[in-house]
């Protein structure tokens, strides 16, 4: 039996495996095959398979295999013993015996072995990678509802309807931006799922454009997403005096654009943070200008919002979208009322 050292060495580079690694893999393998074609299988069992026992009854290995890393001769050793059970030392055995079934097995468990390598490493390296953001290329799928997007070499992530944007543009070949929401080691192995939707992925986007967020100068209370549409994300600083929504919306708005571009063209309004939580629902209806805002009920968080006549449609936005992400935001009640009513519902 022989092993073609080149092709060993290919799978060395191209797994990133080292040799003394590879070759027991190898060795593993053929030991298992030989001693599972060796093994008699038991009339009484049926379609079960036989237990494999690797040891003989005198506790010793019943089979050991050498792989000559020169050469790649594969060399099968069996424990031999005297008349009076005693042990004398190893026997090479004539690999004629080993025959096409148990070389198939071999490389059948060459190859579970390699794969479970593969996928501990998929594992180990993306594993507490959950809510990190990273780039792929959408690739083509049979399946309408799921998204498949290639974010490493022969390595693809699953985008299920859920994570997806109403809307969007998944075409084949479409580079962009996912959040990583879950990791986990399936039947068939690794199985990561990234998403669109996640209101991580705002977050994220923002940390590649404010690098104050990163030197801890600002930093993200909230956010609220109706993907595809509009965001609201709420930013405070952490040095007195420093413009934390100054920092998020950039020179010209360059930093929020970008993100927006990113988002395909999504509103963002970025709004100041407040611990006090009608100063914050007065901030968060933006672009509206609240004129007053006073708390109605503090058990549930109950705020009214007064603004112009003229802003009222603009407070609680189309299908009352504005509003509903400014109470998302806030996680208060929210009622918007005109500031001519002011007097009377004050």
């Amino acid at each position: 039996m022989h092993i073609d050292i080149k092709q060993l060495r290919d799978v060395e580079i191209e797994k990133e495996i080292p040799a003394g690694e590879l070759v027991e893999i190898v060795e593993a393998a053929i030991q298992r095959a030989y001693v599972k074609h060796i093994t008699p299988i038991p009339h009484d069992l049926g379609d079960r398979p036989p237990a494999i026992k690797m040891e003989d009854e005198h506790g010793r290995e019943r089979a050991r295999v050498e792989l000559n890393r020169k050469t790649g001769d594969i060399a099968i050793f069996v424990p031999a013993y005297d008349e009076d059970d005693t042990y004398i030392g190893d026997e090479q055995v004539d690999l004629e015996e080993f025959g096409y079934i148990a070389v198939s097995e071999a490389k059948r468990v060459i190859f579970q072995a390699l794969r479970s390598l593969d996928d501990d490493k998929i594992m180990g390296e993306f594993q507490h990678k959950k809510g990190d953001l990273i780039s792929g290329v959408i690739q083509q799928s049979s399946n309408a509802q799921m998204v498949h997007v290639l974010i490493g070499k022969n390595l693809e992530a699953v985008m299920p309807k859920p994570e997806q944007v109403v809307g969007e543009d998944y075409s084949h070949g479409r580079r962009l931006r996912v959040v990583i929401t879950d990791v986990k080691k399936g039947m068939k192995g690794p199985s990561i799922t990234v998403s669109r939707h996640h209101p991580d992925l705002v977050k994220r986007l923002f940390e590649l454009e404010v690098p104050e967020l990163g030197q801890g100068l600002v930093k993200i209370a909230a956010i609220s997403r109706h993907q595809g549409h509009r965001t609201k994300i709420a930013v405070f600083s952490t040095e007195p005096g420093f413009n934390a929504k100054g920092a998020f919306i950039g020179e010209l708005g360059a930093r929020v654009r970008n993100v927006s571009k990113e988002l395909g063209d999504e509103k963002i309004d970025v709004v100041d943070y407040s611990p006090d939580l009608v100063e914050f629902v007065a901030h968060a209806l933006s672009p509206a200008k609240v004129t007053k805002a006073i708390m109605v009920d503090e058990t549930i968080n109950a705020v009214r919002a007064f603004v112009p006549e003229y802003q009222l449609s603009l407070a609680i936005g189309k299908d009352g979208q504005n509003a509903r992400l400014a109470a998302m935001l806030t996680r208060a009640k929210i009622d918007v009322k005109s500031d001519a009513l002011m007097d009377e519902l004050s």
